[in-house]
């Protein structure tokens, strides 16, 4: 092991701190979940000071914010579905009456161009089965691509408040561990 100070210790640290900034450039994603994960650590720290200090255990006290956070986003998904559903069933009904709407609008328009709109009918393309091939591997491909971010976004979250909780549950432990990078004069001031 290189000794505090020397060129070989810089050179090392150098080397590890470009290696970190290579990892957070490649992996921008990391950089959102390790800053998600500290904002949640810091907004849970004082009720788990607060706890602590009346005896209950910091993981009792994540634990709860968690389940107070789980149940309230329960909440907020059973009032907003009923909502949602029956917007999504008005707007149905009263498609047919929107497209008769949007039909005359397209007729006065025409009517309106005169001779620029052209004498002919607007026609939807034929579609041929050569054509509906690509349109399915795009679509397969957007669906791909859709699953991908929810999964990755579920992961994230996870691991974000997983990382969050221990944060919370192993403050001093972490310190500690942190603080063995300092050198010895300088701890207290860190």
């Amino acid at each position: 092991m290189p000794e505090r100070g020397s060129l070989d210790a810089l050179f090392w640290k150098a080397i590890l701190f470009a290696g970190v900034l290579w990892v957070l450039s490649r992996s921008p994603n990391f950089v959102v979940i390790a800053l998600l994960a500290l904002i949640l650590a810091a907004a849970m720290m004082p009720v788990a000071d607060a706890l602590e200090r009346r005896r209950v255990p910091r993981p009792v006290t994540v634990g709860a914010i968690y389940l107070v956070g789980v149940g309230a986003l329960v909440l907020c998904i059973a009032l907003l579905v009923p909502v949602v559903v029956d917007q999504g069933q008005q707007i149905a009904a009263k498609s047919p009456a929107y497209r008769q709407k949007i039909g005359g609008w397209v007729e006065s328009a025409r009517a309106l161009l005169g001779r620029w709109g052209g004498a002919g009918r607007i026609t939807a393309p034929e579609i041929g089965l050569e054509e509906i091939g690509p349109v399915a591997q795009d679509l397969l491909r957007r669906s791909l691509a859709a699953t991908r971010g929810i999964f990755t976004g579920a992961v994230g979250a996870f691991f974000s408040l997983f990382v969050a909780g221990y944060a919370v549950v192993d403050r001093d432990r972490i310190a500690r561990g942190l603080l063995a990078f300092v050198p010895p004069g300088r701890r207290k001031e860190a």
